[in-house]
């Protein structure tokens, strides 16, 4: 149990400072990368409009008189060539449409700018991929700028920057961040887990505390109880105490009550030591012998109110399961099948043996009870919690009898459900893995 609750605390821990250091380090590389793009954009746009104060007055004299470099360059150039001429260029595009280099380039990168020049809107600043015919690819940021004198537009001007090595600074940058966001998740891990060590001692103090009193009490209160259920069985025996008819009855309701009182006594050692956790005892056994004892030993109890409490199958079934436990976990479940169904109804218990990615033992004990509200379907097994208290007081249940066929299934890293409905009986299943 504890041990459960510090996982679930440790995974809770780490998860949520992992969480916190995650955004934070998106926010933050996000930020930067925000950054270091603005201030790109505004040198190459600053780049623009130098490039404009250079060329307008070549511009102003006219089109004719305007005479750019002409579209040429290098059809064989070195990948160093290339990436100079990516370092930093720029395009004019005249009121007419012609699109010009004004430095010179290699006929690569004059025939891949201009096709972008014409095919997107530059008026934002805009990321593209040039690669190489090595198959590296570069990234170059390209943008536009109109050129206006007096309310007229000449042109416009186009610039490109290289940012490859900008990119890939951010994305090693990233790369790091990464491993080390891992390196600190697991130190993460190590201090979650010191936290849940230390959320959990003043609760594992408390339990423990709790358990030792119901020991100690549970411990005290047997002998004082089989003293007085003793004491009433003598007065009831002995022919000479001229008892009248309503002190009998008293002295037969103090056992009953007394019996009852040992029964729950009994019930809180069982859970007491069940919550002490140890690895179970497994055995390999016959499960359907132990059920035909089981139900052999509640056939009286049954009769009493006339309901057929049967096995389905007597073939054999071998798992690996301490007896004892097996045992009460049956007795347990039969028993309250019996006790929430009227008189002329039935109990069936069967087995099933499933087998996915592992192998698994199902026990279904099936009554025509008087069912379960779904509300209450998982209540049931909390301790000292009964559907309905008045018929539970007559029928001698405490509240703990679900409680401790669950901690036996879970023992074996088992469970226990119920399907069931007003009316309609239920149907408990105990799922034990292999």
């Amino acid at each position: 149990m504890f041990e459960q609750t510090r996982r679930s605390l440790t995974r809770y821990y780490t998860f949520a400072t992992a969480a916190l250091l995650t955004s934070f380090t998106i926010l933050l590389f996000s930020a930067l990368a925000w950054f270091l793009y603005e201030e790109e954009k505004l040198e190459i746009l600053a780049f623009a409009n130098e490039e404009i104060s250079e060329h307008l007055p070549l511009l102003l004299q006219g089109s004719t008189s305007f005479v750019p470099p002409p579209l040429i360059g290098e059809s064989n150039s070195t990948e160093e060539e290339m990436q100079n001429a990516l370092r930093m260029f720029s395009f004019i595009q005249m009121p007419g449409g012609e699109v010009y280099n004004l430095v010179t380039l290699p006929n690569e990168v004059v025939v891949w700018a201009t096709a972008e020049i014409k095919r997107h809107d530059l008026r934002e600043p805009r990321i593209f991929s040039y690669t190489f015919a090595n198959g590296k690819h570069h990234r170059v940021l390209l943008a536009e700028k109109l050129i206006v004198h007096e309310g007229n537009i000449l042109g416009k001007i186009y610039v490109g920057k290289d940012i490859t090595f900008l990119l890939t600074i951010l994305k090693e940058m990233l790369i790091f961040s990464l491993l080390g966001m891992l390196v600190a998740t697991f130190f993460i891990f190590r201090f979650g887990r010191t936290a849940a060590n230390k959320a959990m001692i003043p609760i594992e103090q408390s339990v423990i505390q709790q358990k030792r009193f119901v020991t100690n009490a549970s411990h005290e209160l047997r002998t004082p109880l089989s003293v007085v259920l003793t004491g009433a069985e003598v007065v009831l025996s002995d022919q000479k105490n001229n008892l009248s008819s309503d002190s009998k009855n008293t002295l037969l309701d103090i056992q009953d009550e007394i019996r009852k009182m040992s029964n729950m006594v009994s019930n809180l050692l069982t859970l007491s030591q069940m919550d002490e956790y140890s690895l179970p005892s497994k055995k390999a056994i016959d499960v359907v012998a132990i059920a035909t004892l089981s139900v052999r030993k509640l056939l009286p109890l049954a009769e009493q109110k006339n309901i057929t409490i049967s096995l389905e199958d007597t073939s054999p079934i071998t798992w690996q399961i301490d007896k004892d436990d097996f045992a009460q976990l049956l007795y347990i479940l039969l028993d309250n099948a019996i006790k929430y169904t009227p008189s002329d109804g039935s109990v069936l218990i069967f087995f099933r043996v499933e087998k996915n990615s592992k192998k698994y033992l199902k026990i279904f004990v099936e009554d025509s009870g008087i069912g379960i509200e779904e509300q209450e379907r998982e209540l049931i097994f909390e301790r000292f919690y009964r559907v309905d208290k008045a018929r539970s007081r007559q029928t001698g249940g405490s509240g703990l009898g679900l409680s401790i066929a669950r901690s036996l299934a879970e023992k074996y890293n088992g469970s226990v459900k119920v399907s069931s409905g007003p009316g309609k009986g239920s149907v408990f299943c105990v799922t034990l893995p292999e």
